[in-house]
């Protein structure tokens, strides 16, 4: 039950930084329905997707007490 509400906050907190892709949406609800278009969204969502060039960097040095990354 709170991981719902919580993804719902998240959701609307998301929704509430992009504006245009509420309208994006939408927009798709009205063309293909509410179902499908809410299924993609959540798909994407929920995917991880790549960093993009500006988070990608070199390591120069790691310390001792970071040993296990994976």
């Amino acid at each position: 039950m709170i991981r719902e509400y919580l993804d719902c906050v998240n959701l609307l907190g998301k929704a509430k930084a992009r504006p245009d892709l509420v309208k994006h949406f939408l927009d798709k609800v009205k063309k293909e329905g509410f179902l499908k278009t809410f299924r993609e969204a959540l798909g994407k969502l929920h995917n991880p997707t790549p960093m993009g060039y500006s988070c990608a960097g070199v390591v120069l040095k790691v310390l001792r007490i970071y040993t296990n990354f994976l």
